[in-house]
């Protein structure tokens, strides 16, 4: 669910124009400095909750359960302009911010699943990995949210995982003419 929200919030910014990568954490890199980007995960510090189906006042409700499932995600950003200040930089991430709080507002309310905000705070150098007393080339927030999936009741189809190799591809035939070191019918 954290993934198809980060690639809707994704598209969302990118129609309005807005230049900020969006990705989804575990990121493959660390992040040095504060370089634009939005990254989403999911909140492991809270746990997912369960809860009754949202249509239960119907007979055969879709979904046996609703799941609230708990996200965060980080905005990290920087003022371009020379001389920026720190304050120019935290003014920068609250637009940042602003724009992915309603371009995942926008996104729920068109599926029709339930948003919640629990809080939205700026992260110290420390946490963002920066040293004490290194220069805080930027500003960066966490968001930390809940949205509510549904559960459905599926059944498995018993299609098995890809092996990465093929069966029914012959191998090739590798000859050298003239060669017997190199020519591998040889062997």
């Amino acid at each position: 669910m954290i993934g198809e929200l980060a690639d809707a919030v994704a598209a969302d910014l990118k129609a309005r124009k807005y230049p900020l990568p969006v990705y989804v954490a575990p990121e493959r890199m660390t992040r040095g400095g504060f370089s634009h980007a939005v990254v989403f995960a999911r909140d492991t510090a809270r746990a997912d909750a369960l809860a009754a189906p949202l249509a239960a006042n119907q007979k055969n409700p879709e979904s046996p359960f609703n799941r609230v499932v708990a996200g965060a995600v980080r905005v990290f950003t920087f003022d371009p302009r020379a001389g920026s200040r720190p304050r120019d930089h935290m003014n920068a991430c609250d637009l940042a911010c602003d724009a992915v709080i309603t371009a995942m507002y926008r996104i729920c309310k068109a599926k029709r699943l339930p948003l919640a905000f629990v809080d939205s705070r700026i992260l110290s150098a420390e946490e963002c990995g920066l040293a004490n007393g290194e220069a805080f080339p930027g500003a960066a927030a966490e968001i930390r949210f809940s949205v509510t999936t549904l559960v459905r009741d599926v059944t498995y189809k018993g299609e098995g995982l890809p092996t990465g190799a093929a069966s029914d591809v012959a191998l090739p035939v590798v000859t050298s003419p003239g060669n017997p070191d190199l020519d591998v019918e040889a062997l």
